[in-house]
């Protein structure tokens, strides 16, 4: 079950009150499907702590000729890049934003119609984390809010490659990619909001609700350790045996 948020107007969100990123390299990334193509539409950002509205995000541009999704942010000034095709309403679609320096950001719809920008830009002073919406404080202010499903959510603190994206958005959960520097993970499975790689476990503002996951999404299988006798699961032995996976020995 994905998580379901009500648009423009209903204050739906999730929201972390820490930016667990608060300057490049990082790469942002979510499934989304969106009932409309009507408005702007942040799928995942991280927005300013004062009212200045400095903020990365990842957002579906309804309100943009094309409808593409952009990797914007701003500073006091716009940049952004943004993607050569468009999102379609209800419609599962894959975004990713990847922001490899304050001269350097890429973003890519379902794998690919990379768009590209180098504009020099710089964002501070950033303090939440937020799913389904930007949010600033004080105030507070909330603006393009999403009407639809979000699931499958990563926030990595270096920048993927185009291979790395075009993989995600086969199905493949983000614990395949470079784990180590996964550092949140909300797979938002029916109404749980936790982060699964680090601490932004986040709150529900507003009545989010749950619907149907994307399908096909792949995720790790456990690993174990076979013997003769039967299989243990890694997660049941010491932290240094885990590393290993033994193959079943037959009689």
């Amino acid at each position: 079950m994905a998580r379901v948020f009500d648009g423009i107007g209903s204050g739906d969100h999730l929201r972390y009150d820490t930016a667990v990123r608060t300057g490049p390299p990082f790469t942002l990334a979510a499934w989304f499907r969106s009932i409309t193509v009507n408005n702007n539409q942040a799928l995942l950002s991280l927005a300013s702590v004062i009212s200045d509205y400095n903020s990365f995000v990842l957002i579906a541009m309804g309100g943009v000729l094309g409808d593409p999704i952009q990797a914007r942010q701003y500073d006091g000034a716009v940049a952004f890049a943004q993607t050569t095709t468009g999102f379609s309403a209800n419609t599962w679609h894959h975004a990713a934003g990847v922001w490899a320096s304050t001269t350097d950001r890429r973003v890519f719809i379902d794998g690919g119609s990379k768009g590209t920008d180098a504009t020099s830009n710089s964002p501070a002073n950033l303090g939440n984390t937020t799913i389904g919406a930007q949010w600033y404080a004080p105030g507070p202010a909330i603006d393009a809010e999403f009407p639809g499903r979000i699931a499958e959510a990563g926030i990595w603190n270096v920048a993927l490659s185009d291979d790395e994206i075009a993989l995600l958005a086969k199905g493949f959960s983000c614990l395949f990619f470079q784990p180590q520097n996964l550092i949140a993970y909300w797979p938002l499975i029916r109404d749980d909001d936790l982060d699964r790689k680090g601490n932004a476990n986040m709150t529900d503002y507003g009545s989010v609700t749950v619907e149907e996951h994307p399908p096909k999404i792949i995720y790790p299988a456990p690993q174990f350790i076979s013997h003769k006798s039967g299989a243990v699961a890694a997660d049941a032995m010491p932290m240094a045996m885990q590393q290993y996976r033994i193959r079943r020995v037959s009689a």
